[in-house]
């Protein structure tokens, strides 16, 4: 039974009332997904997305969504064939595959995609059946750009306002729009600004990290969420009455939204509270939020002008870290920098660890270590991360054995990285080269055949493409084991003309050098010696310069790196 044949019946028990032979036909239908030598005809689709858009009987169990399944399945599939079976069935689609039908529209970026989106929203947004989702567009600035334009006034829609005003401030934020319908948005945004504050203040008095994130939860998360859109919205449509609103908001006991207020009014030149400035810089909340601010109005240097950067910011991150660490329930009530540890990292630079006592919500209190920070620069709050918390509770008479017990893990955690593999391309064979000599070898057969009197092409230039074949076999079992990679901290590359390695902190620089039509990767160590070279095309080079880079980010002197465009 061919495979079009199979999934036909596996549709039509998909629709059967027996929740059992449902599962039983999902069940089928998940193996064909993972199956990757299955080969449908487009055709097939069509008949797929019209099942999906079916009105199942169902059980209401999280798995018993046929629809979703469905179109779950046609995502392998970026073809035009699905995106346009998606669309003409999109209305009988059950809500979960809609959003899994909008991701799959923007898991790769074509015009027809965005030509799909716009339709579903023109025919189903007027009656709340479409499904709009920020989040999967912010890759496509221009596909953003062109919703905003067309679909702006869904903002007076309860259904969808939220996304769009979404969409509109990233509109702004990326320099998409730009004055962009203030006569119809603002009046909406101010009286829906007004209907959320009302919501907001049935919170206020009672604010606190526990109500937060563990009362309150997701209820209050959203009001704030929505509320911090509202404000950087109005930041664009500033007047003197939307300067009464921040001076307001800059009283609630929400340091988030107060945050956003304050950097607002900073924004415009109005006069500013310096010791609210100063509160909302040491709430382990709002510490990143108030140093992203000032940066974006360049202005660091209002921040924490008396000195300790590093201490707020790590105790600020151990927060963050903790916040959304899988290993700790909620977030911490409290945490306090108790000790730190000065050492190296492995390219020899000066680094900081920072030891955490931190408060869970049954008051018990832990061991984190937070770090590192680079100590070329004093009071540097650039970080990266080797921050983790640990399941011992604190106890301050034994921070020398914590002091131990950390640099013995950063002891074995090192042993463990050296051998690590990083980074790793070999050369292979070309498969492409597997017509050519499929080609080759059916004209001299032909040629053979014929006793060399007839044939597609003349002898000789088929002589002349079989010599050019040869040659690049002889290059390919030349190069076959040619290899780069990274392992730990060293970089090593052989070809069949040299070996070399160099430690990533000892590269200078990375630089093409043509040389006739070729292009040749050169590495150089830090005296400006070549240490390592190889044709570009035996590796894919963007690849390598990605590592390269990523690994060496937090270097003082990182090394230059020659881009190919």
């Amino acid at each position: 039974m061919s495979f079009e044949s199979k999934l036909k019946q596996i549709l039509k028990d998909i629709k059967d009332e027996n929740p059992d032979k449902r599962y039983q036909a999902l069940s089928q239908l998940n193996d064909f997904k993972e199956n990757d030598d299955v080969e449908l005809e487009f055709s097939i689709f069509e008949k797929i997305a019209e099942t999906a858009a079916y009105p199942f009987s169902t059980t209401g169990e999280d798995w018993d969504d046929p629809s979703l399944w469905l179109v779950n399945f046609m995502s392998d599939y970026q073809i035009p064939e699905v995106v346009d079976a998606i669309v003409q069935n999109y209305k009988g689609l059950s809500y979960e595959a809609k959003v899994r039908a909008f991701y799959f529209l923007c898991s790769f970026e074509e015009e027809n995609n965005l030509l799909a989106i716009m339709d579903t929203l023109d025919q189903y947004a007027p009656t709340g059946e479409a499904v709009l989702i920020p989040e999967a567009l912010r890759e496509y600035p221009y596909w953003v750009k062109k919703i905003v334009e067309k679909h702006y006034p869904l903002i007076s829609s309860e259904e969808y306002k939220h996304s769009m005003y979404f969409l509109i401030l990233y509109g702004y934020e990326n320099e998409l729009i730009r004055d962009f319908h203030k006569a119809f948005i603002l009046p909406n945004l101010l009286q829906h600004f007004s209907n959320l504050k009302e919501e907001y203040l049935a919170y206020n008095d009672s604010y606190s990290l526990k109500n937060v994130y563990f009362s309150w939860d997701e209820s209050y998360l959203e009001i704030r969420y929505q509320m911090e859109t509202f404000l950087m919205l109005l930041t664009y449509h500033y007047n003197n009455e939307i300067q009464k609103i921040f001076n307001e908001v800059m009283t609630w006991n929400d340091p988030t939204l107060a945050t956003r207020a304050l950097i607002s009014t900073m924004q415009y030149g109005e006069a500013y509270d310096q010791q609210l400035l100063e509160k909302l810089t040491l709430n382990v909340e709002t510490t990143s939020l108030v140093h992203s601010g000032l940066s974006r109005l360049r202005k660091e240097h209002l921040f924490l002008n008396g000195g300790e950067k590093q201490l707020v910011i790590a105790r600020s991150n151990m927060f963050q870290h903790v916040r959304l660490s899988d290993d700790f329930e909620g977030v911490p009530m409290n945490v306090e920098i108790v000790d730190y540890l000065d050492m190296e990292n492995d390219y020899g630079q000066p680094i900081r660890f920072y030891m955490a006592a931190i408060e869970s919500v049954d008051q018990a209190t832990y061991v984190g270590w937070v770090g590192a920070f680079p100590l070329e620069v004093p009071d540097c709050i650039e970080m990266w991360d080797g921050t983790y918390i640990t399941e011992e509770e604190f106890n301050e008479e034994k921070i020398n054995q914590y002091k131990e017990e950390f640099m013995a893990r950063r002891k074995r955690l090192k042993e463990s990285l050296q051998d690590e593999l990083q980074y790793e391309e070999i050369y292979v064979f070309p498969k492409k080269w597997l017509t050519t000599y499929a080609v080759i070898l059916g004209l001299w057969i032909f040629h053979f055949a014929t006793d060399f009197e007839t044939g597609i092409l003349p002898v000789g230039i088929t002589s002349a493409i079989t010599a050019y074949a040869i040659q690049f076999t002889y290059k390919f079992l030349r190069d076959r084991k040619s290899y780069v990679r990274i392992v730990g901290t060293k970089l090593s590359v052989h070809t069949a003309k040299q070996t070399g390695e160099i430690e990533l902190h000892q590269i200078k620089k990375m630089t093409l050098r043509k040389k006739g039509r070729k292009r040749i990767a050169e590495i150089y160590n830090r005296s400006n010696e070549l240490v390592i070279s190889f044709p570009q095309e035996l590796f894919e080079y963007d690849g390598l310069a990605d590592t390269i880079e990523e690994m060496t980010d937090h270097l003082k002197e990182q090394p230059y790196i020659e881009r190919e465009y």
